[in-house]
């Protein structure tokens, strides 16, 4: 019977998880365990005739092909990615899932009385939105969003009470995110040539060179070919090229040892705290 149940899984083209949580619902969770449930669709889901019946009906293959095969399979099994597997406090059962949705899911399916998505135009109600979904486009001839939220509010008691483990990992990475945040919003630095405030952008500082040398650098970096105009910016030369002089042409580079002193020396001038981290390369 139970491996009836499981073919039907393989025809439904289900993933192990799922199909182990459906079986779930028909029989005992003492029945079948999942690592025995995985053993059995590891072999069942490639070989329907070996689920169903117990045997492939096929005659035996040399021992050096079998050994062959069984090498490839465990180099094919080694490069799958490996999901996580939480077991749920309240009803033992493991659910594999990359994302906290999946434990949520479970949560709110097998252990909450509370139906959150219900029909606009009855009382109908489920756990699951595509379900409410579903039924409006069956029932009702509606296929457009047709499901209210009764709850808008996070599950954290009941996520507690299935996955604690979880709610903890997601808590940490959220702190962790927002001290990350408050790290890079605290990271500004004031000119002190100009008392203009600015955040670095990226590992180089960027903007903070540029500022440096386009507001208190009298050396100017490139040059117009056709009137001799002097830029900090190529971009800014190449404008002024196509608006004064019609053409599209890249200016000259001046820059030298020389020019990028000056630079380094302005720098240490604007933003003292960092300049024997941020230099000019020479």
């Amino acid at each position: 019977m139970i491996r009836s149940f499981i073919l039907y899984e393989f025809l439904q083209k289900r993933k192990i998880n799922e199909g182990f949580h459906n079986l779930c619902k028909i029989v005992s969770n003492d029945v079948i365990g999942f690592d025995e449930f995985q053993g059995k669709t590891g072999f069942g889901f490639s070989d329907k005739n070996l689920l169903f019946n117990g045997s492939s009906g096929q005659t035996d293959r040399p021992t050096e092909i079998k050994e062959e095969e069984e090498e490839e399979e465990i180099v094919i099994q080694q490069e799958e990615p490996i999901e996580k597997r939480r077991e749920c406090k309240k009803c033992g059962v493991f659910v594999t899932g990359d994302s906290n949705s999946s434990l949520k899911e479970h949560a709110i399916e097998m252990h909450s009385d509370t139906k959150q998505f219900k029909c606009r135009q009855c009382d109908y109600s489920d756990s699951r939105r595509h379900r409410v979904t579903h039924h409006s486009a069956t029932v009702h001839r509606i296929n457009r969003r047709n499901v209210v939220d009764l709850i808008d509010r996070p599950w954290t008691e009941l996520m507690m009470e299935c996955f604690p483990d979880a709610v903890e990992e997601e808590e940490e990475e959220m702190m962790a995110k927002e001290s990350l945040k408050w790290r890079k919003e605290a990271a500004s630095y004031e000119c002190q040539m100009c008392n203009v405030i600015l955040k670095p952008w990226g590992n180089n500082r960027w903007n903070l060179k540029m500022h440096v040398i386009s507001m208190h650098c009298v050396s100017k970096q490139y040059k117009c070919r056709t009137c001799g105009f002097l830029v900090s910016r190529k971009t800014s030369a190449r404008e002024h090229s196509r608006r004064i002089h019609g053409k599209d042409e890249s200016p000259e580079d001046l820059i030298d040892d020389k020019m990028r002193d000056e630079w380094n020396e302005m720098f240490e001038k604007c933003f003292p705290e960092i300049a024997s981290t941020t230099q000019f390369q020479l």
